[in-house]
C-alpha cells in the first residue's frame, strides 16, 4: 500500500461525511452535488454518467430502505489536479441493520473550487463480510 498524502485523505474523508450527512437526511440532490457534472458511475454492471443520472440512481439507493451509510478509507493519495481513494462501505436501513456492503474506488477532481467525485466504481461484498464491523461508523 503507498503511503496516504494528508491532503487527499482529508477530501475523501470530507466528501465521504457528507455522503453520510445526505444519506441521513434522506437527500438525492444533495450526494449528487457531490459529484462532477460529467461523473462517471460503474456499480454492479450499471454504468451512470452525469450528475442527473446519479441523483436518480442515489434515489434508488434511498428507496430501497438505506437510512445510514458509514465508509472507511483504506488509502488516499494524490496526483496533482486530482485525487483517489480507496475504501470499504456499509449501508443500514432504519433499525441498523445491514443492507449492504462495498469496496470501493473513486477518483476526484475540482470543478468550480471544490474537490467533488469524478469516476467511481463501487463493487459489492458478501454480507458476512460487510457485517464484520469495516466500514466506519
Amino acid at each position: 500500500m503507498q503511503e496516504d498524502d494528508n491532503q487527499a485523505r482529508e477530501v475523501v474523508e470530507k466528501i465521504n461525511q457528507q455522503f453520510t450527512d445526505a444519506v441521513s437526511k434522506q437527500d438525492a440532490a444533495a450526494i449528487a452535488q457531490l459529484y462532477t457534472e460529467d461523473a462517471l458511475g460503474l456499480m454492479e454492471g450499471r454504468e451512470i454518467k452525469g450528475r442527473e443520472a446519479i441523483q436518480k440512481g442515489f434515489q434508488e439507493y434511498l428507496d430501497g430502505g438505506v437510512a445510514e451509510a458509514s465508509f472507511q478509507v483504506t488509502e488516499a493519495k494524490s496526483l496533482g489536479d486530482l485525487a483517489y481513494g480507496l475504501g470499504t462501505s456499509v449501508s443500514r436501513d432504519s433499525q441498523g441493520k445491514v443492507i449492504s456492503g462495498s469496496n470501493w474506488m473513486e477518483i476526484y477532481k475540482q470543478e468550480g473550487g471544490t474537490w467533488k467525485v469524478h469516476r467511481g466504481t463501487m463493487v459489492s461484498r458478501p454480507k458476512s463480510e460487510s457485517m464484520a464491523g469495516d466500514g466506519g461508523s
